[in-house]
């Protein structure tokens, strides 16, 4: 097996910013590193000292400093995603066999397409969601108009894209009218880990 040089590309890093995409990219990154790939995961920088960190045999860049990733009103900011798109472009300087970026917040995936053209390498998105119209309507108003239109301009971005659930696949395939390959790649659970848990003493009627 051809051993690969792999960037993904997500704002937020797992562990400083836990969620489930940021658990997932850390998880497949840790996992392909393991099978001898050379792993870089970049995003934001949410860590002191080095702004290149080795972590279970992947290498963390931080590419620019962290922000916030939801305004006071909690909403997502757009002056972060902004930023982190604009700093994305600092991947132009490696030379990577395959780039997956997320697909949200949506701005990384225009630098990154720009840098596999140039680089021309083929250029990947895992989309965990999509929000849609009627959502960004919802979100922000008659300003989400705009929000919809640059989503749907991302989803032009990737040669292939990555989806998480039938659901997230069935809303590209629908609402964005992707008509790229999507491969539904569902998310993973680690049953050994969870067996190994041993319950808890504290009782709960609901959870």
């Amino acid at each position: 097996m051809k051993k690969m040089k792999i960037a993904l590309v997500y704002d937020a890093i797992y562990p400083y910013i836990k969620g489930g995409g940021e658990k997932r990219f850390y998880e497949i990154g840790k996992r392909l590193a393991k099978k001898g790939h050379q792993v870089h995961l970049y995003g934001m920088k949410l860590w002191e000292g080095a702004n290149v960190v080795k972590q279970n045999e992947m290498y963390l860049h931080g590419i620019c400093k962290g922000k916030k990733l939801y305004t006071k009103e909690g909403r997502r900011s757009i002056l972060q995603a902004i930023c982190f798109g604009f700093n994305s472009m600092k991947l132009i300087r490696e030379d990577f066999d395959v780039i997956d970026c997320c697909g949200f917040p949506y701005f990384s995936l225009f630098s990154c397409k720009l840098i596999s053209l140039i680089k021309r390498k083929k250029l990947f998105s895992t989309w965990y969601e999509v929000w849609g119209k009627n959502y960004w309507y919802e979100y922000i108003g008659w300003k989400g108009y705009l929000g919809y239109i640059i989503e749907k301009l991302a989803v032009l971005m990737p040669d292939k894209i990555i989806s998480i659930s039938k659901h997230t696949t069935h809303k590209l395939k629908n609402e964005l009218n992707s008509k790229k390959p999507i491969y539904t790649v569902l998310n993973g659970i680690e049953f050994d880990l969870i067996t190994k848990i041993k319950p808890a003493k504290e009782k709960s009627d609901d959870i």
